[in-house]
């Protein structure tokens, strides 16, 4: 809020001024000044006031907003956390998933060779390979399917100790 000394100054030498006229029953040039000078006051310390009320809500709502992000930070690194894991998972599945895929590309390139006329014992040695191709393709399927049941189990485990340990500084999870 302003300080009232100007006006206590300015108040004074209205207050000289005035003493010099002679007195009438009318309300002069100073007392309107005077009167003038009042409602300004007034206007003043009702707009200190309200800026002091916004500035204490202001001070509220910055208090409020910085106990929302350290919540927020605090509810974000668990998940930073699972994100780098989930990433490392994957880079792993990606190199295993491109060797079975590799195997199974030299295992499509034998098949395509285009057929030639044959024996019928060379055509039975084609449906054993056959046969052998289909097995391990059901192997392969058999592994990726433990592969991942494993993973999702890893993941309930992983959330079952991130839950145990959230909020516990000792236990980096």
């Amino acid at each position: 809020m302003p300080s009232s000394r100007p006006i206590a100054a300015v108040r004074s030498r209205l207050g000289r001024l005035r003493h010099g006229h002679p007195a009438s029953a009318e309300p002069g040039p100073m007392e309107e000044a005077n009167a003038r000078l009042d409602r300004q006051l007034a206007r003043l310390e009702t707009q200190g006031r309200r800026l002091d009320s916004h500035q204490q809500k202001i001070g509220e709502l910055r208090t409020a907003l910085n106990a929302m992000n350290e919540a927020l930070r605090d509810r974000l690194t668990p998940i930073e956390k699972r994100d780098a894991v989930r990433e490392v998972e994957h880079v792993r599945l990606h190199s295993q998933v491109g060797a079975i895929e590799e195997r199974l590309g030299r295992i499509e390139e034998l098949l395509s060779y285009p057929r030639m006329a044959v024996s019928e014992g060379a055509d039975g040695e084609a449906v054993e390979v056959l046969a052998a191709i289909r097995r391990e393709h059901e192997q392969i399927r058999v592994r990726m399917q433990i592969i991942s049941s494993y993973e999702e189990r890893l993941r309930r485990v992983e959330a079952s100790v991130i839950a145990m340990y959230q909020g516990d500084h000792r236990h980096q999870v």
